[in-house]
């Protein structure tokens, strides 16, 4: 009997041993180009989505633009049309479509930049040039033109859609 058990014992573990050297074995591979952008157009859709149903509650009636920036103008402004490069100085808060404010001119300062040159979020950076002194508006980011995947690294978490209500003050 207890060879018999030695027997047993010992074509179970080579059973074993040729399942586990046979079984097929997952290998992770880092994902391909498609699979990341078509990853990315997906994510797009579900910020646009959430994004249009914010502003049907909000009212704001914002109008998108191809690259993810959602704009409503409350004041058109006077003068002439920002151009890249001006300085420009606005007034701002910086929040979340659930209402967490990041950031307040009021409090953290006035934001002074060139327009244009990539020194504020992209979202921003393009909604500044054209608008005029004195435009009041509230831009809707999807985090590609916001602070991406990352955020901030202060207030601001990755993949936040942001709301700018911004009121253009100076332009030099």
């Amino acid at each position: 009997m207890v060879g018999f058990a030695k027997q047993i014992t010992f074509a179970l573990i080579v059973v074993l041993i040729v399942v586990s050297c046979t079984e097929e074995r997952q290998v992770r591979r880092a994902p391909t180009k498609a699979a990341l952008i078509e990853y990315n157009k997906r994510l797009m859709s579900m910020d646009s989505l959430c994004i249009t149903q914010y502003s049907d509650t909000m009212g704001l009636n914002p109008t998108p633009s191809s690259s993810g920036l959602w704009l409503t103008l409350h004041d058109e402004g006077v003068g002439e049309p920002i151009k890249k490069g001006e300085t420009v100085s606005l007034k701002y808060t910086i929040s979340d479509l659930l209402g967490h404010q990041f950031y307040d001119s009021e409090y953290d300062g006035m934001k002074v930049f060139p327009a244009g040159r990539g020194h504020e979020v992209a979202g921003l950076d393009e909604a500044i040039v054209g608008m005029k002194r004195n435009a009041r508006a509230t831009l809707l980011l999807i985090p590609d033109k916001a602070y991406g995947l990352i955020g901030d690294e202060k207030r601001i978490g990755g993949r936040i859609i942001l709301r700018y209500d911004i009121e253009i003050v100076d332009v030099k």
